[in-house]
């Protein structure tokens, strides 16, 4: 934004004439007539540049405010994160329902399947006639177990299923939160270009008619100077909207910005808005109901007391972790032990052996942790205290969702009245520059007229579009604050939820 304050504004401030030679500044100079000029040349390039960069982001693509929520609800990183925890919640939950079923083994006692040892032995005596003993061990030792174990009691396993259960719903209502906090950002943001982009084009059509009626006072005035400095007011309020126009131009920008990040669209990409800034539907339930039903459907208050009742099933199922627990066991072993030894020397010899043993085997597994120092307990009562903490977090976000509430609806009501106060003065300052562009002859209405008329229209503009957009925001949070969707966000919510699915 630096460089485009550099490309467009710095050329005006050069233009601004320096002191006098006497330190004095030109206003404090005794009156004299001002030479009347064509606009500067800096002022048509400044304008040039301004329309060269609006021309790049007027190129970008429309999309409605129905294509936006579908995009952005199909390519937010966040939901697809959330949607994956999702998924992990519910293998962990899988995993432990399969605890019920018997598990088989297939184990060996020794670092291998197979144990081959291969021992040489020498023995050499001394003498003229002495001869060399080569002997050779091989032995081939296996040992094979087959061991199928079942847990049928087991203290701690209903109770972690139940936290499982309770952990899974809590993802699920966290994705929830997350997309309603997305759609909520969508709606603000392109709310917002909407309204940045409808200013831009009001302020530059009042620039352009500024320009024309500075044209319209030149022609009336034959003469070459300015005694009464009707040109220099309008030129004067010509630079200012030009300012002000780039100003509105920037807003712009960080708005399309601001929406291409909730958009996650590819870096340098930006989306315009197609459908006009126009007041949505009201809100019909009283304050009351939609507090009540916030109260009773909000998902974060939900999500405190599920993480609350997971906490306390995991606590329960340490302290039970102190009861026994049961397994039917059983087992089968085949123990293979082959050798074979070979002698060579002056008298060789040979020999093998093969032994095999089969074995079977049932009995019952005990388990039991009869003392370890109170440890197990006090991690019991650490995460019983932790669900209590989230039972008083639910408490808090109770409070803090009927304060959301009662502020959207707050917004709504007061928007809703300042629109139509708001219309019906753009109404009036539009009627008002139309008859001073009109009428205009430079003594009873002149440009100190026309100025003031143009800037009650433009402040009459600003005011409207800005009650519309908060109009239109409180609409949009108290569909979030009450954990509700309008039927057209609902269908992209649902074919989001397909693309997550189906990837």
């Amino acid at each position: 934004m630096k460089a485009l304050f550099r490309l467009l504004v710095l050329p005006a401030v050069l233009a601004i004439p320096p002191l006098s030679a006497q330190g004095q500044s030109s206003f404090t100079q005794p009156s004299r007539s001002i030479p009347m000029v064509p606009i500067s040349d800096q002022l048509q390039a400044l304008e040039k540049r301004w329309r060269s960069v609006c021309s790049d982001l007027d190129g970008k693509q429309k999309i409605s405010l129905q294509e936006a929520l579908r995009l952005g609800l199909t390519n937010n990183p966040i939901l697809s994160q959330n949607y994956a925890e999702i998924a992990a919640s519910q293998s962990s939950t899988t995993a432990i329902r399969r605890e019920w079923y018997p598990s088989l083994f297939f184990t060996q006692p020794n670092n291998a399947p197979w144990d081959l040892a291969i021992g040489t032995q020498t023995n050499n005596q001394s003498g003229s006639n002495s001869a060399t003993t080569h002997q050779t061990l091989q032995q081939l030792y296996s040992s094979p177990r087959l061991t199928m174990q079942w847990s049928f009691l087991d203290p701690t396993r209903t109770p972690r299923l139940k936290s499982q259960l309770l952990e899974y719903r809590s993802k699920q209502l966290l994705f929830d939160i997350s997309t309603r906090n997305l759609v909520l950002d969508i709606q603000q943001s392109y709310y917002a270009l909407q309204e940045a982009s409808e200013l831009h084009n009001l302020y530059g059509e009042i620039y352009q008619l500024t320009k024309d009626q500075l044209t319209r006072a030149e022609r009336m005035r034959p003469e070459v100077i300015d005694t009464s400095g009707e040109i220099s007011q309008l030129k004067t309020q010509l630079l200012q909207q030009l300012i002000e126009v780039i100003q509105i131009f920037q807003q712009e920008l960080i708005a399309a910005n601001s929406l291409a990040r909730v958009l996650s669209l590819a870096p340098g990409e930006l989306r315009l808005p197609s459908d006009p800034l126009k007041p949505v539907d009201p809100w019909t339930p009283s304050l009351q109901s939609t507090i009540s039903n916030a109260l009773l459907t909000r998902e974060e208050i939900q999500n405190n007391l599920a993480n609350s009742s997971s906490l306390s099933w995991s606590s329960k199922a340490l302290a039970q972790s102190y009861l026994p627990s049961m397994a039917l066991m059983g087992q089968s072993q085949l123990t293979t032990n082959n050798q074979s030894q070979t002698s060579s020397g002056s008298e060789s010899s040979s020999g093998s052996s093969n032994n095999q043993t089969f074995s079977n085997s049932v009995g019952l597994k005990f388990n039991w942790l009869i003392v370890d120092g109170g440890v197990v307990a006090s991690q019991a009562t650490s995460l019983s205290q932790r669900a209590q903490a989230a039972d008083y977090q639910a408490a808090d976000t109770r409070y803090l969702v009927t304060q959301q509430v009662q502020d959207s609806y707050a917004n709504f009501i007061t928007t809703r009245m300042v629109i139509d106060t708001a219309l019906q003065q753009l109404r009036t300052a539009k009627q008002a520059v139309l008859l001073t562009s009109r009428n205009y002859n430079g003594t009873s209405v002149n440009a100190t007229t026309f100025n003031q008329t143009i800037r009650n229209f433009l402040s009459a503009a600003k005011s409207f579009k800005a009650s519309v957009r908060g109009f239109n925001i409180a609409v949009a949070s108290l569909y979030r604050y009450s954990s509700s969707l309008p039927p057209s966000v609902q269908d992209s919510l649902d074919k989001a939820k397909m693309n997550l699915i189906s990837p």
